[in-house]
């Protein structure tokens, strides 16, 4: 896209903070942001903030994996500017760690799998293969349009 999709608007909102809202209306309790970009700590969210080195999604999974006392945690990109809570409680309801079929960083992961995130990044795995042993749900197409440039966003609404 060019430029940092956490921060792109859509209807006056960031797309970081929209996601974020639509995990907290689903009922997840704590919801960070994850990311580097100063600019984070201005959207009200408590941000994460990913290890250096090379970008690589996975390698901020790795660190709020790695900051869980335990459990598991629900993870969502910021650029699925259709998701909606429905589609979110679908995965919560699902009781454990699990996959949305097509869009493998929705997800819910256990706090176990920490090191591996990390390690995975660092070899440069796909976040498909980190996954791939997870159940799958399958979600509407519809709420899982992912933003890969500026039309994107607005298609679907």
């Amino acid at each position: 896209m060019g430029r940092d999709k956490a921060l792109l608007r859509i209807d006056g909102e960031p797309l970081a903070a929209r996601t974020a809202r639509v995990l907290t209306e689903a009922g997840c309790r704590s919801v960070c942001v994850v990311g580097n970009q100063p600019a984070l700590s201005k959207l009200g969210w408590t941000v994460l903030r990913e290890p250096n080195g090379p970008h690589h999604p996975l390698r901020g999974v790795g660190a709020a994996l790695d900051s869980l006392p335990g459990g598991c945690a629900l993870f969502a990109p910021c650029d699925l500017p259709s998701l909606t809570p429905a589609a979110v409680t679908a995965l919560l309801e699902h009781g454990g760690p699990c996959r949305v079929q097509g869009q493998h960083l929705l997800c819910v992961l256990s706090a176990e799998r920490a090191a591996a995130a990390a390690e995975a990044a660092r070899t440069g795995a796909s976040v498909r293969s980190f996954v791939a042993d997870l159940d799958v749900i399958v979600l509407a197409e519809s709420v899982l349009l992912n933003a890969n440039c500026p039309e994107d966003l607005f298609r679907n609404r």
